[in-house]
């Protein structure tokens, strides 16, 4: 993080997905992890999200992700 001030959060250890939900309002991001990456009947779970609202330039982190 100290070398890309731009980099608001890194899991180096956990395996998962992202889902980017995009509206006329805002961006967001939302990320999940998973249980097991081997097994087949693993589950998701959310990690965090981050969005941006229309006409800033700032990403946030928000309170829970897009349903």
């Amino acid at each position: 993080r100290t070398a890309n001030r731009h980099v608001k959060w890194v899991d180096m250890d956990s395996h998962g997905y992202g889902v980017l939900d995009v509206t006329a309002e805002r961006s967001q991001m939302d990320y999940y992890v998973l249980s097991d990456r081997k097994a087949k009947d693993a589950t998701s779970s959310w990690a965090r999200s981050y969005r941006t609202l229309r006409g800033t330039q700032r990403v946030d982190r928000a309170d829970r992700p897009v349903r």
